[in-house]
């Protein structure tokens, strides 16, 4: 027989460590390095949490822009009927969007032209062929220009309404500015809602 082995010597007697001639590890040392390996996986997610943003409540998206006035000329503004409408839409909703429509009485014709978003009066008479000449102020302190087209000297008005921009043209006829400014104050209230 063989002779017990002594206390701090380790004989294998077969198994998995008999090859290797390693002694087993202890359970206290498995379970140990159990833990151990769990407690670092938990820390490891706790900083990817908070370095990572976590769960923080993440920001809404914000809300699509529309438009405060409606972007669908009147069928009819006192005596001027609307004859074809264009508009300029595009997939994205934030893009700038133009209308326009062509609008007669039977004498007179005009041209009735929304664009929104937009702030930038004396660009768009300036793209619509309007030299402007004078400004006036409208009760709401919005500001209103008016001037005469480059190509056929008639008149055109503009102005900016909660960021969009009217401008109403006399395309043929006998319109003053005068009387195109008052129209461009029925053309404001039909599109305000």
């Amino acid at each position: 027989m063989s002779t017990p082995p002594q206390r701090g010597q380790w004989k294998a007697s077969g198994g998995l460590h008999q090859a290797s001639g390693q002694p087993p590890l202890p359970p206290a040392v498995k379970v140990g390095g159990i833990a151990a390996l769990g407690v670092l996986l938990i820390a490891a997610m706790l900083l990817g949490v908070l370095f990572g943003g976590g769960f923080a409540p993440r920001g809404s998206a914000s809300p699509t822009p529309t438009p405060k006035l409606i972007l669908d000329p009147p069928i009819q503004v006192g005596a001027f009927v609307r004859g074809e409408t264009e508009s300029s839409q595009v997939p994205d909703p934030t893009a700038q969007r133009i209308v326009h429509a062509a609008y007669k009485d039977g004498a007179n014709e005009v041209l009735f032209i929304m664009t929104w978003p937009e702030s930038d009066l004396t660009g768009r008479l300036d793209d619509a062929g309007i030299a402007a000449e004078a400004q006036e102020p409208t009760e709401e302190g919005d500001k209103t220009l008016c001037g005469t087209s480059v190509d056929s000297s008639l008149p055109g008005c503009g102005r900016v309404v909660k960021d969009t921009v009217l401008i109403l043209i006399s395309i043929q006829g006998t319109l003053t500015q005068p009387s195109l400014l008052a129209m461009l104050d029925e053309f404001e209230s039909a599109v305000t809602p």
